[in-house]
């Protein structure tokens, strides 16, 4: 477990900044939570949601009913990682596989976190952009980053997940510029409709760090709702209030064991 320092417990919403420390110690919802103001402003990178202690989120949870019908345990594991997202390091190393083929929500779950989490916060890759040391750089400061494809990972490729899921001190260089250190921050998300087809070297040194979730149900066209992201979008302050339990209960178990 890692607690870190104290401004990595910090989330900063679009309207003000929750302390995840005092609400794992068990502190109230409303106490943990300060508005910007002239002597607290807004960073660049805050969240794209607001802070709302009453919010809720009915489509939301019965989108998670459906996808994981009586299995509440995959969805409290899915709510715990996207909970981790919120946490500025990456001290409890680990990284999620969504697993499926089809029309079975993982786009619609992952499309909801990058709302939240906003643009700045966020990256998509292919795998093989962590073997080019000029795209390091670019994880710097990221939440949540996601990549659909772990065939012909090269082994650069490899090495370079492991010490981001990890929260190793990287060090890279910037293109047209000169070589930069950081500790990652990013989570990923793999989001694959099988399992990946991987040396065995390198599928046993990722399996350790990963948590796979099966996605087991294929939405016909006629079950689908077109306006679903929409409507989850629309949720975003209940989600993150769902976030915010996730990342409290993944401090209070430390880690995902």
């Amino acid at each position: 477990m890692k607690d870190g320092p104290k401004d990595e417990c910090m989330v900063y919403a679009k309207n003000g900044v929750v302390d995840l420390g005092k609400l794992a110690a068990g502190g109230a919802l409303v106490d943990a939570f300060r508005p910007y103001s002239a002597d607290l402003a807004p960073p660049p990178n805050a969240l794209n949601v607001d802070f709302d202690p009453d919010a809720e989120c009915p489509r939301f949870k019965s989108f998670l009913q459906e996808v994981f019908p009586m299995q509440g345990d995959k969805a409290e594991l899915l709510m715990k990682f996207a909970g981790y997202t919120l946490l500025r390091h990456c001290g409890y190393g680990r990284a999620a596989v969504l697993l499926g083929s089809g029309a079975n929500g993982k786009s619609t779950f992952v499309n909801t976190l990058f709302h939240i989490l906003g643009r700045p916060n966020t990256l998509e890759l292919h795998i093989n952009d962590l073997a080019v040391e000029f795209n390091i750089p670019l994880l710097q400061h990221k939440l949540l980053a996601t990549i659909d494809d772990l065939s012909m990972m090269k082994p650069s490729a490899c090495s370079a997940l492991k010490k981001c899921i990890d929260g190793e001190l990287v060090t890279a260089r910037v293109k047209y510029g000169g070589p930069i250190s950081f500790f990652p921050t990013v989570k990923f998300i793999m989001m694959l409709n099988q399992s990946p087809m991987l040396p065995a070297a390198q599928f046993q040194s990722l399996l350790k760090r990963i948590l796979i979730i099966e996605f087991p149900h294929c939405f016909t066209a006629s079950y689908r709702d077109p306006d679903l992201l929409g409507k989850l979008k629309a949720e975003a302050p209940g989600i993150f209030l769902l976030m915010l339990g996730g990342a409290i209960a993944l401090m209070k178990d430390g880690g995902f064991e």
